[in-house]
C-alpha cells in the first residue's frame, strides 16, 4: 500500500492500517484490537471498523525521569506490566527504591484513568485471544514494549503491533520479538510522532469515552 505522508488525522491513519490489516489478512475477524490510551483509542475505533474486528483499550502511563517528565525511563501497562530502560536508569543513578516507588505512582494513575474512562473496570479479558496492540506511532517505543508485556502476561496467544508510523530504531526492536510487525510508514528522518501528522491535536477523555460508548 502506497501511503503518502503526513497523515491528515488519527482517523485517516487508523482507517488505512484497517484497510491494510484486512487485506493482508493480519487478523483473523475474532481478534482484539487495544488502542494505548489516548490517542491509541481513535487508531483503535477506525482499524477495527475497516478490519472488522472488535476493539478496547489499553491503559499505558509512561514513567519519566525525575525532573524531566517527559524524558521516559520506563513504562507502567494495565493490569501490572512494568518495564524500565536499564541504561537510563544507570545513568541517571535510579535506585531499586527510586523504580518500586515510580510504579507505583503510575499503577495509581493507571487506576485513575481505568476509573475516568471504564468507570472503574479492568483491563479486558486477553487469554487465547490474538491481540492486535496499536497506537498513532512509535518513537522510543517504551510505551508498546510494557504493552506487549502487559499482554503476554494476561495470556495471549498471538500478538501483532500494528501502527501508522515507527521509528527505524523501534522497528528493530520490535523484529526481534515474537509477534507480527503491521505499519505504514517508517521513515529514516524520525524525530516525533506528531510530525507525521497534519491535525495531532490531544485526545481528550471525554472523545475516548465517546468511542467506547458507540461500540455495538
Amino acid at each position: 500500500m502506497s501511503v503518502k505522508l503526513p497523515f491528515r488525522n488519527r482517523a485517516e491513519a487508523g482507517r488505512l492500517l484497517g484497510e491494510m490489516l484486512a487485506a493482508d489478512a493480519a487478523a483473523a475477524p475474532d481478534s482484539l484490537a487495544l488502542g494505548l490510551v489516548r490517542g491509541g483509542a481513535v487508531i483503535a475505533q477506525q482499524l477495527a471498523a475497516a478490519a472488522r474486528l472488535s476493539w478496547d483499550i489499553l491503559i499505558v502511563r509512561k514513567i519519566g525521569a525525575p525532573y524531566q517528565p517527559e524524558y521516559a525511563v520506563g513504562a507502567y501497562a494495565e493490569p501490572g506490566a512494568t518495564l524500565f530502560n536499564p541504561e537510563a536508569l544507570h545513568s541517571l543513578h535510579l535506585d531499586k527504591q527510586w523504580q518500586e516507588q515510580a510504579a507505583a505512582r503510575a499503577a495509581q494513575q493507571c487506576t485513575a484513568l481505568q476509573q475516568e474512562l471504564r468507570g472503574g473496570q479492568g483491563a479486558p479479558d486477553l487469554r487465547g485471544r490474538h491481540v492486535v496492540l496499536t497506537d498513532d506511532g512509535i518513537a522510543t517505543g517504551f510505551s508498546m514494549f510494557a504493552a506487549i508485556e502487559a499482554a503476554h502476561q494476561a495470556g495471549a496467544a498471538q500478538i501483532t503491533v500494528a501502527v501508522p508510523v515507527l521509528a527505524p530504531a523501534a522497528k528493530a526492536d520490535l523484529m526481534k520479538m515474537d509477534l507480527s510487525l503491521v505499519y505504514l510508514a517508517c521513515p529514516a528522518q524520525f524525530h516525533a510522532v506528531g510530525q507525521f501528522y497534519v491535525d495531532f491535536g490531544p485526545v481528550t477523555s471525554a472523545e475516548v469515552r465517546a468511542l467506547l460508548d458507540q461500540r455495538t
